[in-house]
C-alpha cells in the first residue's frame, strides 16, 4: 500500500496511475486534513511508502518513507 497526499491536480493522476502499474494499492489523504489525522492514518495503514506533492504536507515523527514532488 501507497500513501498519495496530493491535492487534485495532474501529479494526483500521474501518482495513482503509478501505484496501480506497480500492482499496489493506494491510500488517498487529504493534504488539507490536520496533520494529526495524517499521522494517525499513516500508523494505521502503515503505507510502505508516501507520495506528497510537497514535504511540508506531511507530519513530522512518521517512519514512513517519502517521496515528493517538489522540496
Amino acid at each position: 500500500m501507497v500513501a498519495v497526499a496530493v491535492p487534485r491536480s495532474v501529479e494526483l493522476v500521474v501518482s495513482l496511475l503509478a501505484v496501480l502499474k506497480s500492482g499496489a494499492a493506494y491510500l488517498p489523504l487529504d493534504p488539507e486534513y490536520p496533520a494529526r489525522r495524517i499521522a494517525h492514518t499513516l500508523r494505521d495503514a502503515d503505507p510502505v511508502c508516501v507520495v506528497a506533492d510537497r514535504a511540508d504536507r506531511l507530519p513530522e515523527g512518521t517512519a514512513t518513507p517519502r517521496w515528493c514532488w517538489s522540496p
